[in-house]
């Protein structure tokens, strides 16, 4: 073996085990977080209950609402109202709210009217939403985003109690035949481990729309999403951003907590949805930036250099090793994980799915950055 050979070997090796030291790095002090029980270092579910008001934002959501305001509009919590915002709506949307005002005193209909002048987002129509609310917690959810039980309000509610101003939970998706399904069920599963991981750790970086929360006093302080306005999407992930600390963020992770959501059915539709995501990365604080790409670029190159170490044929024996210890983790992580969060049918294309993400997302984020962003995107 050249010197040359000698040294591409260890330079591989070390590339090997560097990357898979912050792999299970992140593995043991963030998802595994993701996994404990609530209860234990959580805030009592025996607090006073607040007034809430859940904000949704709708447009063209007439299929998605008739799904999600029945449960939403019966649940088992004393004090609430459901303001949904209809944001131009051209389908059947006007006519199915207003055909439950009289049945549902608690729901509060906006709609915003069509203006020639300018394109506007949905940060708008949140915006609207929430200052039109009264109540002094805020839960959001999407519009075809369904609690899975009558219990959401109230154990979403209770986490938010002495300084804890925020609440995250799941939003999950709904299994449907095919691998695309089972791929964007993987992604939300493993986002989950990520930020409800990380929140737990201390370093709360973002939530999902789908199904999250927080103080009126405090969105109205920080001047709502003023900070990222001019951006389409982060309307969860950058709000959440700007105004979390290490002590004002609880999770909410009872299976009950949940809530249910159509996925993209369409590779076109899903890519939309991750391209709108991805545009979001420069605007996190840095801190955040380089702990969100840390895992998967260190993935990736863990991926890397296995694949070549066994293709030189030197070293092979620890790439393989290497492989197997880190699978091995995975694997029980997400064995736990799909059973506590009601995801089936991912664990059998679980390596591959684990192998791909880095390159998609990476292929995405450099793609996205040669584009011109479109103002007023609704998202």
């Amino acid at each position: 073996m050249t010197d040359l050979h000698l040294a591409i070997k260890w330079l591989l090796l070390s590339i090997l085990l560097l990357s898979m030291a912050i792999q299970i790095t992140y593995m043991l002090r963030y998802w595994t977080k993701a996994l404990r029980r609530d209860g234990k270092n959580d805030p009592q579910e025996s607090v006073p209950e607040e007034s809430v008001s859940v904000v949704i934002c709708a447009r063209d959501e007439e299929q998605g609402l008739r799904r999600s305001l029945p449960p939403l509009l019966n649940q088992d919590y004393p004090d609430y109202e459901v303001v949904v915002v209809d944001d131009c709506s051209a389908d059947g949307t006007a006519e199915y709210l207003e055909s439950l005002r009289e049945e549902y005193p608690r729901l509060k209909i906006s709609r915003l009217d069509i203006e020639a002048r300018f394109r506007r987002g949905k940060k708008l129509a949140l915006l609207i939403g929430i200052k039109g609310s009264s109540g002094s917690i805020i839960l959001v959810t999407g519009a075809g985003s369904v609690p899975v039980s009558p219990d959401w309000i109230r154990l979403m509610a209770s986490r938010i109690a002495g300084e804890r101003e925020v609440v995250l939970g799941y939003g999950a998706y709904r299994a449907m035949p095919g691998l695309l399904n089972r791929y964007i069920r993987y992604e939300s599963l493993m986002t989950a481990f990520q930020y409800l991981g990380m929140a737990r750790a201390g370093k709360p970086y973002m939530g999902v729309g789908r199904n999250m929360g927080y103080r009126r006093p405090l969105f109205l302080s920080h001047n709502g999403f003023s900070r990222h306005y001019h951006i389409a999407a982060g309307d969860d992930t950058l709000f959440v951003n700007g105004v979390a600390t290490d002590s004002n963020v609880a999770c909410q992770t009872d299976p009950a907590s949940h809530t249910r959501s159509e996925p993209a059915t369409t590779t076109a539709a899903f890519l939309k949805q991750k391209i709108g995501n991805i545009k979001t990365l420069p605007f996190f604080k840095k801190g955040d930036r380089i702990r969100m790409a840390a895992e998967p670029a260190t993935r990736f190159l863990f991926y890397s250099a296995a694949i070549l170490i066994a293709s030189f044929g030197y070293g092979w024996t620890i790439a393989a090793a290497a492989v197997a210890a880190r699978s091995s983790l995975l694997i029980a992580i997400f064995a736990i994980g799909s059973k506590r969060f009601g995801e089936k049918g991912i664990l059998l294309p679980l390596l591959i799915f684990d192998a791909i993400y880095p390159l998609l997302n990476g292929v995405i984020y450099f793609g996205t950055a040669l584009r011109k962003r479109r103002k007023g995107e609704w998202r």
